[in-house]
C-alpha cells in the first residue's frame, strides 16, 4: 500500500494511504491533538484529583456496602429470571463528580495513586468502627500500598485476558501479597521498648530503692519477718529434711536474716542483703543447699514484687515520689526475677559436666525446652513472653542444617573423631574439610543459640515482650473490597 507524500516546509512526510485529505490536514494543523497544560492548570487539576480521592475515599465504606447489596440483588434477579438490575452506585458517583467538573485520572499511574489514596482515606473512615482496624498506624499505609499495587495489576490482566474475573483475582492476589510484605516491613521498623541487660535492670531497681531509702521510706519489720516465716515454710515444702547438715546451713541463714531485720524500719538496702544471703545459698556447691537457695531467692523476689503501701513506713515527706519509685523498682525487679529463670538455662557449666559430649548449643536449647515444658515456670510469664521462650526452644530456620553438620565436629564426639582419622588415611584434605566444617557449624550454632537465649532474657528483663506481629495480608483483601480496582478503562 503506497504512502501519501506531503510537502511540509522543506521536508516530505509520508502519511498512510488510508488517511483522507481532511485527516492529513488536521494532523498538519495540530487539530485534535491534546494541548499541553500550563503549570497553573496542572496544579489545579492535581488539586481536583486530590479532592476526588478525599470524597470517594470517605464514601468508600458506604459505597462498598451498597455495591455488595446491589450485587446480591442482581444475582438473585438473574436466578429468578427477572431482567431487573440495579445500577452501579460507584459508577454513578464517579460520573456525578466528573459532570461537576472534578478531573479524572488519565493514566495507569494516576489511577494507582487514586486507588491508594481512596483506600487510605476509607480505612481511616472505618477505624471508628470497633474491630475494623486493629492498628491504624500500620493498616492505613498498608491499605494504600495494597490498593495502589492491585490497580495496575488488574488493568494489565484485563488487557491481556479480557476477563473481569481474571482481573479481579489478580487484584486480590496482588493486594494480599503487597499488604503482607509492607506489613512485615512496618513490623520490622517497630523497635518497641529499649532493651536492657539483666544487670542494668537490677541496677535500675537498686537505684529506685536507694532513692526510697534517701526519702526515709522503709519496710515495716513485721512485714519483713513475715517474709522470713514464709521462707521457712517454702523450704519445708521443697522437701528440706530436718536435722541434716543442709538443713542446718539453710536455717542458720534464715536466722541471720531475722537478726538483720531487727525491730526498726527495714531499709531497701537491707532487703538487698537478705536476697544476697539467698544467692550465697543458691551458689553453694552442695546441690541440695543450692536447690533450697533457689527456692529462697524466688520467694524473696516474689515478696519484693508484691510490696505495697501497707508494708511501708512513711518518711519525712515525698511519699508520692517514694511510691512512684517503688512501682518502678517493683516492675524492674519482677522482670529481672523472671528473666533469671532463663539465665539459669544459659549457665551450662553444670549440665556440661553431666554430659560432656553435648555441645553448648544443645545444652542451651535443652534448658529452654525444659522451661517451656514446665507449667509452673511458664505460668510466671505472659503469653508474649512464653512465645519468646518457645522460639528459642524451637531454634532458627538454619538450626536443623547446623545440627546435622555439627555432628561431624571431632571435638564433640569420639566417633566423629575416629571417623575423621580413618577417612584422613584415604583423603586427608576431604577429612580436614569435613572436620573443619563440623567444628564451624557447631561453633556457629552455639553462638546463635546463646545470642537468641540472651536476647530472650533481655527482652523479658526489660518488659519488652510484644504480641506476635499480625500478618496484614488480610488488609489487602479487605481493601480490594473497600476500593475495587477500576477495570473499565
Amino acid at each position: 500500500m503506497a504512502d501519501k507524500l506531503v510537502q511540509i516546509g522543506n521536508e516530505t512526510v509520508a502519511f498512510p494511504d488510508t488517511m483522507s485529505e481532511q485527516e492529513i490536514a488536521a494532523v498538519i494543523s495540530g487539530e485534535g491533538q491534546p494541548q499541553q497544560r500550563s503549570l497553573g492548570q496542572e496544579l489545579t487539576r492535581q488539586a481536583g484529583l486530590a479532592g476526588r480521592i478525599l470524597y470517594e475515599g470517605a464514601t468508600a465504606p458506604a459505597t462498598a456496602a451498597l455495591e455488595f447489596g446491589r450485587g446480591l440483588y442482581n444475582v438473585g434477579a438473574n436466578l429468578l429470571g427477572s431482567e431487573s438490575r440495579l445500577p452501579s452506585v460507584a459508577q454513578a458517583q464517579s460520573q456525578m463528580l466528573t459532570q461537576a467538573g472534578v478531573p479524572q485520572a488519565e493514566n495507569m499511574l494516576e489511577r494507582a495513586v487514586q486507588a491508594g489514596g481512596q483506600a487510605m482515606v476509607g480505612t481511616g473512615a472505618i477505624s471508628k468502627v470497633p474491630g475494623m482496624v486493629a492498628n491504624i498506624a500500620k493498616e492505613i499505609p498498608v491499605a494504600g500500598i495494597s490498593a495502589a499495587m492491585s490497580q495496575p495489576a488488574a488493568e494489565v490482566v484485563k488487557d491481556y485476558t479480557g476477563s473481569d474475573l481474571a482481573a479481579t483475582l489478580a487484584a486480590l492476589g496482588t493486594a494480599a501479597v503487597s499488604a503482607g510484605a509492607s506489613g512485615r516491613i512496618l513490623n520490622a521498623m517497630d523497635k518497641g521498648k529499649p532493651l536492657f541487660t539483666m544487670d542494668e535492670v537490677k541496677q535500675r531497681a537498686a537505684k529506685s530503692y536507694r532513692e526510697m531509702d534517701n526519702s526515709g521510706v522503709s519496710i515495716k519489720p513485721q512485714s519483713a519477718l513475715d517474709m522470713v516465716t514464709g521462707l521457712k515454710q517454702a523450704v519445708d515444702d521443697a522437701r528440706m529434711i530436718p536435722g541434716t547438715d543442709q538443713a542446718k546451713v539453710v536455717n542458720a541463714s534464715l536466722d541471720q536474716m531475722k537478726n538483720i531485720i531487727g525491730t526498726t524500719g527495714v531499709s531497701f538496702t537491707k532487703l538487698e542483703k537478705l536476697r544476697q544471703i539467698g544467692n550465697d545459698l543458691k551458689g553453694n556447691k552442695d546441690k541440695d543447699i543450692g536447690r533450697l537457695g533457689s527456692v529462697i531467692v524466688d520467694n524473696i523476689d516474689g515478696y519484693i514484687s508484691n510490696i505495697s503501701g501497707k508494708d511501708l513506713i512513711a518518711g519525712k515527706g515525698e511519699l508520692d515520689k517514694a511510691v512512684k519509685n517503688l512501682t518502678s523498682a517493683r516492675s524492674d525487679w519482677r522482670n529481672a526475677s523472671r528473666a533469671s529463670v532463663l539465665e539459669d538455662a544459659l549457665n551450662v557449666a553444670e549440665a556440661k559436666a553431666l554430659d560432656p559430649k553435648a555441645s553448648e548449643s544443645e545444652l542451651i536449647r535443652r534448658g529452654f525446652i525444659n522451661i517451656a515444658a514446665n507449667k509452673q515456670k511458664m505460668s510466671l510469664f505472659s503469653p508474649e513472653e512464653q512465645n519468646v521462650i518457645k522460639s528459642v526452644a524451637r531454634g532458627g530456620s538454619a538450626d536443623s542444617l547446623l545440627s546435622f553438620f555439627g555432628q561431624f565436629n571431632p571435638l564433640r564426639s569420639k566417633l566423629a573423631a575416629a571417623g575423621s582419622a580413618a577417612f584422613a588415611t584415604q583423603s586427608p584434605s576431604t577429612a580436614a574439610l569435613i572436620a573443619g566444617g563440623g567444628l564451624a557449624a557447631d561453633t556457629l550454632q552455639g553462638a546463635l543459640r546463646r545470642r537468641a537465649a540472651q536476647q530472650a532474657a533481655n527482652i523479658i528483663a526489660s518488659g519488652a515482650a510484644r504480641p506476635t506481629p499480625t500478618n496484614l495480608a488480610y488488609r489487602g483483601l479487605f481493601t480490594t473490597g473497600l476500593v475495587p480496582p477500576d477495570i473499565n478503562q
